[in-house]
């Protein structure tokens, strides 16, 4: 009688904790396989607003002025080259947002969120290569040369600053453009302008391409939680 009464408690236990197995094991799999809740496309705005605040003030600005160097009249190869890098400084922060925006919230549950937050992150990545790539590439004493030289196209200040440049051209196609444009004996000035016009056209467009970016992604989120 004891016999029978125990292999009846033990299986009872026994269902008992298969039952609880099998709900741990669903709430397992409801976890990992569930679709996103309005939760996680707040967490997912939290992210982009903070990048939004962060991409009007500073970087925008920053970016402005990487490629507008005549407006800030600035011919010292040094605060240049810290323009420059500070700039790229401020990437490395808001590619830190970029990523939390692909790693958390919607973006793991959504997969056409998901897309649009990579978007971004890439868009990101690309300024900072672009960024990087012209710092390498001599950008401070480039620029410093332009401006002294588009003042003073036969002076010797331009004389000077062309001549640190010789034999080390740039291999980066719109620095390069602007070395070759340098005046020089039968120069065209108007070459300088141009080349000066498309470096800038080369930074807005890798800024468009973030604020494209940016626009899509909150216009997504904005069509889930409204």
């Amino acid at each position: 009688m004891a016999s029978r009464t125990t292999k009846i408690t033990l299986g009872i236990v026994g269902g008992i904790v298969g039952l609880a197995l099998i709900a741990v094991f669903a709430l397992v799999l409801w976890g990992v396989f569930r679709p996103p809740l309005v939760g996680d496309y707040e967490v997912s705005q939290g992210e982009l607003e903070t990048i939004t605040n962060l991409n009007a003030n500073p970087l925008e600005g920053m970016v402005a002025s990487v490629g507008d160097v005549e407006a800030a009249a600035n011919t010292d190869p040094v605060q240049l080259d810290n323009r420059i890098s500070n700039t790229l400084g401020q990437v490395g922060v808001l590619r830190e947002s970029s990523d939390a925006l692909t790693e958390r919230g919607a973006a793991k549950r959504d997969a056409e969120f998901g897309k649009l937050a990579e978007r971004l992150d890439d868009a990101y990545e690309s300024l900072e290569d672009q960024l990087g790539e012209w710092q390498d590439e001599g950008y401070a004493d480039v620029m410093a040369a332009a401006q002294l030289c588009a003042a003073d196209p036969s002076g010797a200040e331009c004389r000077s600053a062309r001549g640190t440049l010789e034999g080390e051209s740039p291999e980066n196609a719109e620095l390069a453009a602007i070395v070759e444009a340098l005046p020089g004996a039968g120069s065209d000035p108007e070459r300088l302008a141009s080349a000066l016009s498309d470096f800038r056209d080369a930074v807005t467009e890798s800024w468009q391409q973030i604020t494209d970016a940016t626009a899509e992604a909150q216009s997504y989120l904005d069509a889930q939680l409204g």
